[in-house]
């Protein structure tokens, strides 16, 4: 009996680091994730005509406390986006230092909300044409797009009504992917 203690133990043992790795790349993989969806967000939305893309520059402004996300997130620094050149504007870093985002006009064409940051309270750089993407289980922090996690897998839903509004035009291939929280 206890030497099939002993191979159980060792069993779990070996395997144990293996389990940690892929539960690691998993965690890796969801940043990886949430990164592709914020660019690909940019390329099936059409936004308003009287929108400006200064110096053909498209601004993701980004909330979070995340190392991996905004690691993830910088990888995607001068890609282009249609048009555009993406510039990825870390918003709590330029708090932190103190810049004043909407003083320096950095104009936010989408805007990541990270689950458990709070809105600022001066929405810096967000204006009526500005994409709001949020993550997490708030209900009342739902932005244009909200993403969420189901069956550990990132999902996003799509408030049509809201992007409609505010004269977004949405693809149907996008429309198709988007899945209601819930169901």
């Amino acid at each position: 009996m206890q030497l099939i203690a002993k191979h159980v133990l060792l069993i779990v043992i070996l395997t144990f680091p293996f389990s940690a790795q892929s539960a690691l790349a998993g965690k890796q993989d969801v940043s990886a994730l949430r990164s592709a969806y914020l660019f690909y967000f940019s390329h099936f939305i059409e936004w308003p005509t009287p929108y400006v893309f200064e110096n053909q520059t498209f601004n993701l402004c980004v909330l979070s406390n995340s190392e991996k996300d905004l690691y993830q997130l910088s990888t995607l620094e001068g890609k282009q986006t249609g048009s555009n050149q993406l510039h990825i504007v870390d918003i709590s870093k330029a708090n932190a230092a103190g810049v004043d985002v909407a003083s320096k006009k950095i104009l936010c064409h989408m805007f990541y909300l990270a689950e458990g940051m709070s809105y600022p309270s001066d929405a810096r750089g967000v204006v009526d044409y500005t994409l709001i993407i949020t993550e997490g289980d708030d209900v009342q922090k739902r932005g244009d797009i909200h993403l969420y996690s189901k069956e550990s897998k990132l999902k996003f839903e799509i408030n049509k009504p809201l992007l409609d509004d505010k004269k977004f035009n949405v693809s149907s291939k996008l429309m198709r992917l988007s899945q209601k929280e819930g169901k």
